[in-house]
């Protein structure tokens, strides 16, 4: 397990997750954030764009199907990542 920390819609979040845990899985399984959609789980329709916020840039939409939960936070692991907070792109309900 790793330990992430990560901030969704304003409120930071401090986890332990699977390293091959999927982004969207975590927001909608762990988090409860289910206006983040699995629309075709093969990253091609894009309903599970999210805005990732990096540490030292802007914010850019990524398909949270594709992305590791891990590399959300920085520090989770060795392998370098540079995003380190969401801003879900959907409405959560």
């Amino acid at each position: 397990m790793a330990r992430i920390n990560v901030t969704v819609d304003g409120i930071r979040y401090a986890d332990d997750v699977s390293p091959r845990t999927l982004l969207v899985h975590y927001l909608r399984d762990q988090l409860g954030k289910v206006g983040t959609v699995v629309g075709c789980d093969t990253s091609n329709c894009g309903a599970c764009t999210v805005l990732m916020t990096d540490r030292d840039g802007p914010a850019r939409a990524v398909k949270s199907c594709s992305v590791l939960a891990v590399q959300a936070d920085p520090d989770a692991t060795a392998k370098p990542c540079r995003s380190s907070s969401l801003t879900i792109a959907s409405p959560s309900t």
